[in-house]
């Protein structure tokens, strides 16, 4: 019982020291966001529909140089055209390109604005159409984001996925389905169920992390209970 008793007082005296660790990772990461994302009007679409895709960067640290190469499905997207009109860069080391072959974009680029740049801003414009229906997603397969610090380091900590759904027909293709929603489970924050979430609940979380699953403690619902859940915790509370 003594030796059950020193494991436990361990598990959460380590436990607690990732939590201390991840609050101050929390802190200090704040405000600290560098990434490249994908963005466009359009979500649902019919087959052969032009649609416009925006690369942007998003960082609130200069930057001065960045790349990346973007998949997409090549038999349900064409890109028609990549434009560069109103990029915050001035500079490309690789030209953005398409490899039809094998649906990827690529491209390199950077700025010769003192400091850098900061902030939100437009690297390209991609123009495309819809080839067939079903999903299509773009997502970042490798990027770059380097800082304006003489070291070229790399500061990226965001980047997204763009999914779009492609249709026949709009209007008639959903009159002549049913389209199934799932609907979320409620998720509580509240492990130990007092009705408050404080410090109590995180010490909890901190010790599920270490003993068998259980899914009131599963905040992401992915099957596990592990430091994802324990930092989501954390971003709740603090």
């Amino acid at each position: 019982m003594l030796k059950l008793i020193k494991k436990y007082k361990k598990t959460v005296v380590g436990a607690h020291f990732v939590i201390f660790a991840l609050v101050a990772f929390t802190v200090l990461s704040e405000g600290k966001e560098a990434g490249i994302f994908l963005t466009s009007k359009n979500k649902e679409i019919n087959i052969n529909q032009t649609i416009q895709i925006k690369i942007l960067i998003d960082s609130k640290i200069p930057i001065n140089a960045a790349s990346a190469s973007i998949s997409f499905p090549k038999d349900k997207l064409k890109i028609l055209e990549i434009k560069k009109d109103n990029s915050i860069f001035d500079l490309w080391t690789e030209e953005p390109t398409v490899s039809k072959d094998f649906g990827v974009i690529r491209f390199g680029g950077g700025t010769f604005k003192k400091g850098g740049f900061s902030g939100r801003g437009l690297l390209l414009t991609i123009k495309a159409k819809a080839l067939s229906e079903g999903k299509v997603k773009l997502k970042f397969e490798k990027a770059n984001l380097l800082a304006s610090d003489g070291k070229g380091t790399n500061i990226l900590n965001k980047t997204n996925e763009l999914e779009y759904t492609v249709y026949k027909n709009n209007s008639s293709f959903k009159k002549n389905i049913k389209i199934k929603e799932k609907m979320p489970k409620t998720i509580s924050y509240d492990v130990n169920k007092d009705g408050k979430i404080n410090m109590l609940d995180l010490s909890l979380m901190s010790v599920a992390v270490f003993q068998k699953y259980d899914k009131d403690f599963d905040l992401n619902r992915d099957g596990k209970v592990n430091f994802s859940d324990l930092s989501i915790l954390i971003t709740f509370i603090f």
